[in-house]
């Protein structure tokens, strides 16, 4: 994947929040159990990195003040959210699991170049750019064999191609300065990350602790298991 697919975002969604067209997901308040929970798959970042990406993004936090700031410890990208693979009780069945830790364990640990910050109408964003696309395939062969185990084909992966980290999360609309704010910090970067282990979890839209219940973690490029 290219750093063009970030530099597009960067333009399409920073004029939005300029022009005051930032969003709000009005979902269920901080740490509140959501109906269903979401089910997702992530990896977290690895400290003390996600300490040095937390301490900037609470610089942000501290100039625009009022939302959801991610404590360093949950800092995570999301490889893929799979609510649409759950059985009739809500839960993954054992042969959708098998899948799940197949694919991860025959995928070797993932490196990822912190380059700085971003933005969507909704949140802060850390990019984490990918440049031998192999996030991106784990999310397609994930998605088409998850896919074929269903009868009802699941919404495929929105924009697999990039991968980032949620860092602050907007929780009523963003002021327009905020364009201005997180510019100075897009091209920090904060080194090379390597995705050791992916969580299976069920959480809220904040991976809070007090909402978040982890199912199953599973080592990339374990094979042996």
């Amino acid at each position: 994947m290219s750093r063009d697919s970030f530099e597009s975002a960067w333009i399409r969604e920073s004029e939005l929040i300029a022009r005051g067209m930032g969003e709000v997901d009005f979902g269920p308040r901080l740490g509140a159990l959501e109906r269903p929970p979401i089910t997702t798959i992530v990896t977290r970042l690895s400290q003390p990195t996600a300490q040095r990406i937390h301490a900037d993004a609470a610089g942000i936090d501290r100039k625009i003040q009022g939302h959801y700031l991610y404590p360093a410890d949950d800092i995570h990208a999301t490889i893929l959210s799979v609510g649409d693979f759950l059985n009739g009780d809500g839960l993954l069945d054992e042969s959708t699991l098998r899948i799940i830790v197949d694919e991860i364990r025959k995928t070797e640990p993932v490196r990822l170049e912190a380059l700085g910050f971003g933005v969507f109408r909704t949140c802060v964003f850390v990019q984490l750019w990918d440049p031998s696309d192999a996030m991106y395939e784990l999310r397609i062969r994930l998605y088409e064999a998850l896919n074929r185990s269903i009868k009802v084909q699941a919404s495929p992966p929105r924009a697999p191609e990039l991968v980032f980290a949620n860092v602050l999360r907007f929780l009523h609309k963003p002021e327009p300065k905020i364009r201005d704010v997180v510019e100075r910090l897009r091209y920090r970067g904060y080194g090379t990350l390597r995705t050791e282990t992916a969580e299976l979890v069920s959480t809220d839209k904040f991976l809070s602790r007090p909402a978040t219940t982890s199912v199953l973690t599973i080592e990339f490029g374990d094979t042996v298991n």
